[in-house]
């Protein structure tokens, strides 16, 4: 793609609102949620998961 990491991060950005580490964090939050209500995981289940 030719581009930098700062110019695809920017891009990243400009489009999803949101850093691409900063769009991976909500994600692992997003699931590890759904895991605490959905499952009967422990948090260092989830967390090894997640």
């Amino acid at each position: 793609m030719h581009y930098s990491d700062e110019a695809l991060n920017k891009r990243f950005q400009e489009r999803c609102g949101n850093t691409a580490m900063g769009y991976l964090l909500s994600h692992r939050l997003k699931v590890a949620g759904d895991l605490l209500v959905h499952t009967d995981m422990s948090l260092n289940e989830i967390a090894r998961a997640t």
